[in-house]
């Protein structure tokens, strides 16, 4: 029983956070203020310790979403050829929402992307 219990809190979702957020430097603090710019009830940098040290865990849906918020920020940072500077929150905010326009625009066929990344006046044309 032991065995099984070890092998959960090594594989916790707040574990596998914490690592994706040592891999990409992003500090407790930023993701607390990310969290707050992004308007996620429940992830205040407080609640984002307690959850770290095993005071108060989050439950699964909880876990789930901060890692995959996590791992959405780990995304924006292979994107670039360039380390990240993630200690200002509100420009990774910026940068995220660059990024969700940018693959949202790429749902659409190639005359709507030519229209959100040209202009109105280029999309038919193809002229830059």
């Amino acid at each position: 029983m032991a065995f099984w219990g070890c092998m959960t809190a090594i594989y916790a979702t707040e574990n596998v956070i914490r690592e994706v957020m040592e891999r990409i430097r992003l500090t407790p603090t930023v993701l607390g203020r990310l969290t707050q710019l992004y308007n996620m009830p429940g992830y205040s940098q407080a609640r984002i310790s307690q959850a770290f040290s095993g005071v108060k865990r989050f439950d699964n849906q909880q876990g789930q979403r901060l890692l995959e918020f996590v791992r959405e920020i780990e995304a924006l940072c292979k994107t670039v050829d360039i380390p990240l500077d993630l200690t200002e929150p509100e420009r990774i905010k910026h940068l995220l929402d660059m990024r969700r326009a940018f693959k949202q625009s790429a749902r659409y066929d190639e005359d709507r992307v030519r229209e959100l990344l040209l202009g109105t006046n280029n999309a038919t044309t193809g002229a830059a």
